[in-house]
């Protein structure tokens, strides 16, 4: 296993002032539709910090069908 920092995807309203906790699970659970479209966890990702790329291990939650057809219907996205 890599020795990166994680990267922690729960509880992103605490962090961020204006950001109710449902919108906040709804961004991490729409990141790790896109992920598992192309990615298996863990993945490596740079996120910018102040005005440094740093590197961050992120281990997300593989969605189920159900979640993964939500985002596709929130996107209009024709293929299934």
């Amino acid at each position: 296993m890599s020795d990166l920092p994680r990267l922690k995807l729960g509880s992103l309203h605490e962090r961020h002032p204006g950001l109710t906790q449902a919108l906040g699970d709804s961004y991490i659970e729409a990141a790790c539709v896109c992920w598992a479209r192309h990615h298996k966890p863990p993945i490596t990702v740079s996120v910018k910090r102040e005005n440094t790329d740093e590197l961050r291990l992120v281990n997300f939650a593989i969605p189920d069908a159900r979640t993964t057809d939500r985002e596709r219907n929130r996107r209009g996205d024709p293929y299934r």
